[in-house]
């Protein structure tokens, strides 16, 4: 049963894999799959891991993944696979990671992916995905991270779904052709995020004061949107950040002080919006700061010793400095 599940499906031009799909050779020993403890009768149910990368695979993916059980890892990536992902996953109920990144594959996500109760990780990126993610997904409650990206054909909104799912720690929704619309108000709840990366959306709106509940926060990637307004002052308890990126929207007013809160801030990107006045002195605190892009705003003023002090000592610093009276710009550099 194990090799009638992989006929057809997987070729291979490794030269170390001419055993593949022989049913005289313990299919356990094949390159990308793993097994726990069993007898070669019982292979079928006690394979516990598929990894397959690169030209090694091509194909598709066969409604026979169903009867692996026992699966907890699978992950196809930078592989010519094509097809769908067979509704039969589902049945695979031990599964903790999926993923499915960058390949030929067409098709929807099936709305039996809620039946992965166990499942932790979820990426299917750089595909030909379509169709909307199946609100289903809000069954997998322990899932920790979320990876849709780069799927041009998906269609809907941002999935509200994930706001449901507390446990979450990594949230990425890049290059997606969805419909605008704003922040999910849910996505502020999940206070056990790590990063959030909302990137090339067409997202909305303002960014919501409740963002500062999300203490735990590294990341966090909200850049070439539609997003209007002023930069919370709430960003100020995001003490735990070190990569903001804002850049690409059409946000207003200035750049809030409160960013010296965030000391651990290592890069932050504000470049292309509509921001005004002077960058403030007191970003000077910002010791680990790395990089600050700035360009593409109407920044005035001149550039504060204390920052010429942190560019010193390594900081990249991308601004220019407009005059109030004709709008020119040009490139500032430190006295």
């Amino acid at each position: 049963m194990f090799h009638l599940a992989f006929k057809g499906v997987i070729s291979t031009t490794e030269p170390s894999s001419d055993d593949w799909l022989s049913p005289h050779v313990d299919p356990c020993t094949w390159s990308g799959v793993g097994c726990h403890n069993g007898t070669i009768q019982q292979r079928t149910s006690m394979v516990d891991r598929l990894t397959f990368r690169g030209e090694i695979a091509s194909g598709y993916v066969p409604t026979e993944i169903g009867l692996f059980s026992e699966l907890r890892y699978l992950s196809i990536t930078l592989s010519p696979i094509k097809g769908s992902i067979p509704s039969e996953i589902g049945n695979c109920q031990h599964l903790r990671y999926l993923q499915f990144d960058g390949g030929f594959m067409t098709g929807t996500i099936p709305t039996e992916i809620g039946h992965l109760s166990m499942l932790e990780t979820f990426h299917v990126g750089s595909q030909a995905i379509s169709g909307t993610l199946p609100s289903e997904i809000e069954r997998c409650t322990n899932l920790q991270e979320f990876k849709l990206d780069r799927n041009v054909f998906m269609e809907g909104t941002i999935p509200v779904e994930l706001g449901s799912l507390t446990l979450l720690r990594n949230v990425q929704l890049i290059q997606l052709l969805l419909e605008p619309a704003v922040i999910p108000p849910k996505y502020m709840q999940l206070t056990a995020l790590s990063s959030l990366q909302l990137y090339d959306l067409e997202i909305t709106g303002t960014i919501p004061t409740e963002v500062g509940n999300l203490e735990e926060l590294h990341t966090l990637n909200l850049s070439n949107n539609e997003l209007f307004g002023t930069i919370p002052t709430e960003v100020k308890r995001l003490t735990n950040l070190h990569t903001l990126r804002l850049d690409g929207n059409d946000l207003t007013g200035e750049i809030v002080v409160d960013l010296s809160h965030c000391t651990e801030l290592e890069f932050v990107d504000l470049k292309n919006n509509l921001l005004r006045g002077t960058i403030p002195s007191e970003l000077g605190v910002l010791t680990n700061l790395e990089w600050m892009g700035v360009k593409g705003n109407i920044i005035s003023g001149t550039i504060p010793p204390e920052m010429c002090e942190l560019q010193k000592r390594g900081l990249v610093l991308e601004l220019d400095i407009c005059s109030i009276v004709s709008g020119a710009c040009v490139e500032a550099t430190c006295r």
